[in-house]
């Protein structure tokens, strides 16, 4: 069979398509009760999720189709050419489960020829730093029991995760996926990605809602299927705005930078298969919104405009439920005196304060290192000034970038006034504390880069110039990650819908009375 290339707009869809159905099923590993059992309280036990195909195709729990459709390189499941890719194709989908968090729990025997190498590939690394974007952060100390774990709801009543029925429920959708292979085609020639998609979102919906992607308190909000497609739709934009606009892949998750786009004209299905520029996330009758990167850069947005006409551009995540928006920013993920003992909001606004300087005296030790630079260069063009108009041109210019570093360096906090405060000579002799800090109040299975987490404290504070309000941003109010806006949404669209079920045809709310 002659095999396509990348540079085809088809071939590029179903590329996209085939690697978000993957996304999606990511984590089916948490659909399990080992997975509950793995995260109850007073329990330690390995956390086996990505590798939950090896275990039951061991014990004869998968179908044959579904099996093969996991284990055949991506390139090939849609005859495209590998060479004309920009990134490596030759996984199979079944590592985008079994690896995404490493390969250091591989239960394939005898292991396969990516073991280890596969970490380092473009796709798994985009995917490694997109799932971490749901992480709430919660405490260890609020981790559930084994068999009471519940799915907070917000002002809904909550719901038990009916621990028992899990592993069923996989298997179940393991047959269904199965059909839906055999259905779209799949080992032919007309393989039709787009019908196997609709079915694999309609079929992992119903169990997926029904369990935890984290299950500690103060996270619980966020089911799997939440977290699924928020994952999914992440990768799903990013992949289309490299391939349509030339954006790099986000290399860590202070790089994941998105807005919303609210649109009056354009249908889902346009959006989520024509197109494949993400998934819709919030729909009603007259509008729907979908997340997408660069929309603050004019190119991206005129190139999506001639795609899907007008759209609104909604920045803060907060402003897509206005009327929420106090409650939402009411929920905590953890009170500041659990942190640790004898643990004071004085004490919290302190360390965010140092973390603050931490990053300021990284910042002006940089620049300090360019000044010097700066000094001797422009020594070195200052004696040819004379001689060449060009070496003065360079000269001008050199001195206005020493003028900015210099109007930098001596900005308040002064260098020795950060140093005195944090009392040490250089950042390196801090940066342990700092790191002990994120480790305190972050989850530990996934430890922060101190630098970067500093930098984006830094940011924020130069955004609000409040200790306060950075604490409460990053450390004590739930984020509003796309998993919590899904979820959020779906919890309020079933309200609304029960209401309006509830009254009289003739008494209905008027359309501009209906939830965001």
């Amino acid at each position: 069979m002659e095999k396509s290339s990348s540079s085809d707009s088809r071939t590029v869809r179903n590329l996209i398509l085939l690697l978000e159905s993957g996304t999606f099923l990511h984590d089916i590993g948490k659909l399990s009760r080992y997975f509950i059992t793995s995260k109850a309280k007073d329990i330690k036990g390995l956390d086996f999720h990505g590798q939950i195909l090896y275990i039951d195709f061991s014990l004869k729990r998968i179908p044959e189709t579904l099996w093969k459709f996991l284990n055949v390189e991506v390139y090939e499941l849609l005859q495209i050419d590998p060479q004309t890719l920009p990134f490596e194709t030759d996984f199979y989908l079944i590592h985008m489960i079994c690896a995404h968090h490493g390969c250091n729990r591989c239960l394939r025997n005898p292991p396969c020829n990516l073991k280890d190498k596969i970490e380092d590939y473009k796709i798994m690394e985009l995917l490694k730093t997109l799932d971490h974007m749901d992480a709430s952060n919660p405490l260890d100390s609020r981790k559930q029991g084994y068999k009471e774990v519940f799915i907070d709801r917000f002002f809904e009543m909550k719901e038990r995760v009916e621990i028992e029925k899990l592993d069923s429920l996989r298997i179940e959708f393991y047959n269904k996926l199965n059909s839906a292979l055999i259905e779209a085609g799949f080992g032919s020639k007309n393989f039709d990605i787009i019908s196997f998609r609709r079915k694999l979102f309609e079929y992992l919906k119903e169990p997926f809602l029904k369990t935890l992607s984290e299950t500690r308190l103060f996270a619980n909000d966020i089911t799997l299927f939440d977290h699924s497609l928020a994952t999914s739709t992440l990768f799903k934009m990013y992949l289309s705005a490299y391939f349509r606009f030339g954006m790099p892949f986000p290399k860590n998750f202070s790089e994941v930078k998105y807005s919303f786009a609210k649109c009056y004209s354009t249908s889902k299905a346009l959006i989520e298969e024509d197109f494949a520029l993400s998934n819709v996330i919030i729909a009603n009758n007259d509008f729907i919104v979908f997340p997408y990167p660069g929309l603050s850069n004019k190119k991206i947005r005129k190139g999506l405009k001639e795609l899907i006409n007008d759209f609104e551009v909604i920045r803060d995540p907060y402003d897509l439920f206005p009327k929420y928006k106090e409650y939402l920013l009411s929920l905590k993920v953890k009170n500041v005196e659990d942190i640790k003992e004898d643990y004071t909001y004085s004490k919290a606004i302190r360390d965010v304060k140092k973390v603050i300087y931490f990053a300021l005296l990284k910042e002006k030790e940089e620049l300090s290192k360019k000044l010097k630079s700066f000094t001797r260069h422009i020594r070195n063009v200052s004696n040819g000034v004379l001689k060449d108009r060009i070496n003065f041109i360079k000269f001008l210019k050199k001195l206005v970038e020493l003028k900015r570093l210099k109007k930098h360096l001596d900005a308040k906090p002064t260098i020795e006034e950060i140093r005195k405060f944090l009392k040490v000579h250089s950042s390196k002799e801090i940066e342990p504390q700092i790191e002990e800090y994120f480790d305190l109040i972050t989850s530990p299975i996934r430890p922060p880069s101190p630098i970067e987490m500093s930098k984006m404290f830094l940011r924020y504070y130069r955004k609000t110039h409040s200790y306060k309000k950075v604490l409460n941003h990053f450390v004590i109010t739930r984020p509003m990650t796309l998993g919590r806006i899904i979820a959020f949404n779906r919890i309020i669209q079933a309200k609304q819908t029960e209401t309006l079920k509830n009254y009289p045809a003739s008494n209905r709310p008027f359309e501009k009375d209906k939830l965001s």
